[in-house]
């Protein structure tokens, strides 16, 4: 997306709604809706799973965990009150798209991107999350929102089945046969070999920079186990031998592991 699109005026703010038991309201926005809604129980360390729903309408798309040159990667953190230590977000795999100036990965549709919440409190209060995202149609809007759900209310067997679907959907670990096996750096480009399963011969791999690392989409060509992905190096990494993470994507499978990347100087 170009940054010229990305309109701060479209920008949303949502001040912390009224808690509905174990999901929030929905959160009204230019282009869907969304809202987050959380597992009954924490585990005994106080892990609590949970996924931010996103409803978007048609035409419009969000981005995965790396936005490219100029889009913005979904965030979430704790309200200022929440009685936990830390909340992730997980990302299922994306799709590819091309704006005509740019490719990037993201999500069309309805997506469902968990949550993990960890060291919460026994009290069951209020829990609150604020999410920042961009959604795009022929402009990118910002979406700022705080979320809220009280822990331990009932949602249903609806959601709750729609919270496990959605832990289900993201990419299995890296295994022998579907992985990247090798990188290679070659100028600006880095060359990665992957490993597919038997009979595809067609593939996506979806890249993470760490440390300030951006890499562009990659090219692939097919080999005899797999076949090679050529990325074009767009900004290097602040310094030091580091790593990136990837989703690779086959058919209607997907895996996700690390690679370790040369030096970039």
């Amino acid at each position: 997306m170009s940054l010229r699109s990305f309109r701060l005026a479209g920008l949303f703010l949502l001040a912390p709604v009224a808690a509905h038991a174990g999901a929030s309201d929905w959160h009204e926005m230019t282009g869907g809706k969304l809202r987050l809604v959380t597992e009954r129980t924490a585990d005994g360390d106080g892990t609590l799973r949970g996924a931010i729903e996103i409803r978007l309408d048609e035409g419009w798309k969000t981005y995965w965990r790396e936005p490219g040159e100029s889009g913005v990667a979904p965030q979430i953190s704790l309200h200022q009150d929440a009685s936990a230590e830390d909340v992730a977000l997980l990302f299922p795999a994306p799709q590819r798209f091309d704006d005509g100036t740019s490719q990037w990965a993201g999500y069309a549709g309805d997506v469902t991107l968990p949550v993990v919440v960890t060291g919460l409190g026994t009290d069951r209060g209020a829990l609150g999350i604020d999410v920042f995202l961009g959604v795009c149609e022929t402009i990118c809007v910002p979406v700022q929102a705080t979320l809220t759900v009280t822990p331990g209310e009932d949602i249903g067997p609806i959601d709750e089945a729609g919270i496990k679907a959605a832990f289900a959907n993201l990419p299995a670990e890296a295994q022998d046969g579907f992985e990247v096996v090798g990188t290679t750096r070659n100028g600006d480009a880095l060359a990665i070999e992957v490993d597919l399963p038997e009979g595809i011969d067609r593939a996506d791999l979806f890249l993470a920079g760490h440390d300030g690392l951006m890499l562009a989409a990659p090219e692939f060509a097919p080999g005899t186990n797999g076949g090679t992905f050529t990325a074009r190096i767009v900004a290097p990494a602040k310094g030091g031998a580091i790593a990136a993470d990837y989703t690779l994507v086959a058919g209607d499978e997907a895996v996700a592991g690390t690679l370790a990347l040369p030096y970039l100087p």
